[in-house]
């Protein structure tokens, strides 16, 4: 659970609409083969125009923390929530590259406070739940 946590935020922050737009705001510059990648495989979940890169929108001014984080704007058809899902997984994986340039933010409002554990721990499987 914790890595499917960790690996959701890699790349990808939050996202909220302006107007039409859908904004995604991303922890790492969207490079051209991102956007590209983004174009040719998702280009079906927009109801018009292409992914872009954007600044902070002026309607986003009210969340001052969040003003440098880079973001990818679309038109989204607000139907196809779960290719959106597949969208945000292929901007976790395809966008972090170690040449781009990474904002460095506050925490996210919405991510645990998740403790280490330890790989070595030993599994007690008298507390599992028997298989459905």
């Amino acid at each position: 659970a914790v890595g499917e946590v960790t690996g959701f935020y890699r790349n990808y922050h939050s996202m909220r609409y302006v107007r039409d737009l859908l904004v995604l705001r991303v922890r790492y510059e969207p490079t051209r083969d991102l956007l590209e990648a983004l174009n040719d495989s998702f280009g079906d979940i927009l109801v018009e125009g292409k992914y872009e890169v954007s600044e902070a929108l002026p309607e986003e001014a009210s969340e001052t923390e969040l003003t440098e984080m880079p973001r990818i704007v679309c038109h989204f058809d607000r139907y196809n929530y779960g290719r959106l899902r597949l969208l945000i997984d292929s901007i976790n994986r395809l966008g972090v590259r170690e040449e781009t340039r990474r904002v460095e933010e506050p925490p996210h409002p919405q991510e645990p406070m998740v403790e280490e554990e330890d790989d070595d721990e030993e599994f007690d499987d008298k507390h599992m739940a028997p298989p459905s």
